[in-house]
């Protein structure tokens, strides 16, 4: 792939000096790579698959204008799906998170709750889901057919596998149907990020504090209901902290208020999430899939 990484450079005649393949490579989906032009740097990502590329593009194009997303430069989809995009300096909130002050991770929550809460404003849409024309199914209008149809077609996915915590999996199953009467149907659909957690976050260190610098991974961008943004916050025990998540929702509605029945939502979404991440990686990233078992038996007590 190192050779098609270059090819793609040498057939757009972009210059560069140095390649450096970054990423998660060994999940077989996409390939990144941090490509260096003397001092200055930007981010090669081939796709896996073509739908991803859409998405991430269109995602990106819709939010140019919000600080902290990343800038397209180029972008290709003949031999390969591939954008040229711009590389934020720092490091993965990820890695530094539980080494942050107190003081330092409430600032930082409050910037990022901003943050999302302009990607959440910028556009609504009258549908759930990927956009029609990316879509092989006919897009859900309503609310509530789209998650009925969305869990229907996890389970079955999960039965179809013979997995060993089938049992978790049907009580989740349930348990999420019993939630359907608690949600709003009216809820809106916004422009959603879809993978919204420290591990798409970018940090940067200035006089001894981190500072937001960007927000990376666009791929899983859709119109959807926005509180599926929060709920990977919750995946990663990010807004565990109460003074946390409270800094994150003083800045996110600042542009967005939250759903009136959130703490419904928050449970259906945890579960969903559960059983969505045990869906697809068992054998394939077995840290994800603990994970998700980890989550279910944490909402489902």
């Amino acid at each position: 792939m190192d050779q098609k990484a270059k090819q793609i450079l040498k057939e757009n005649n972009i210059s560069y000096t140095d390649i450096q393949s970054i990423g998660h490579h060994e999940l077989g989906r996409n390939h990144v790579y941090l490509i260096k032009d003397n001092n200055e740097e930007k981010v090669l990502k081939i796709y896996g698959r073509p739908v991803k590329f859409a998405c991430e593009e269109r995602g990106l194009r819709l939010l140019k204008d919000i600080q902290y997303v990343p800038k397209i430069y180029k972008s290709g989809e003949q031999d390969s799906n591939w954008i040229l995009m711009e590389a934020f300096q720092g490091e993965l909130l990820e890695s530094v998170w539980y080494s942050l002050s107190n003081e330092n991770r409430q600032k930082l929550m409050e910037k990022i709750g901003e943050l999302l809460g302009k990607i959440h404003d910028c556009k609504t849409y009258d549908s759930f889901g990927l956009w029609q024309d990316l879509a092989d199914v006919k897009i859900k209008k309503d609310y509530l057919t789209h998650r009925k149809t969305n869990d229907s077609n996890i389970i079955k996915k999960l039965r179809d596998q013979n997995l060993p915590e089938i049992k978790l999996f049907e009580k989740a199953y349930e348990a999420l149907t019993k939630i359907y009467d608690e949600l709003d149907e009216s809820i809106k659909s916004v422009l959603c990020h879809r993978d919204f957690s420290y591990r798409n976050i970018i940090v940067k260190k200035e006089k001894g504090q981190y500072i937001l610098s960007g927000l990376i991974d666009y791929e899983h961008c859709q119109p959807d209901d926005g509180s599926i943004d929060f709920n990977t916050m919750y995946q990663y025990h990010m807004l565990d902290k109460k003074e946390d998540e409270q800094a994150f929702y003083k800045g996110y509605e600042k542009y967005k208020k939250r759903p009136i029945d959130f703490e419904a939502r928050k449970r259906y979404y945890m579960i969903n999430l559960g059983i969505h991440s045990c869906s697809w990686s068992y054998g394939i990233a077995q840290d994800l899939y603990e994970s998700g078992i980890k989550i279910l038996k944490e909402y489902l007590k």
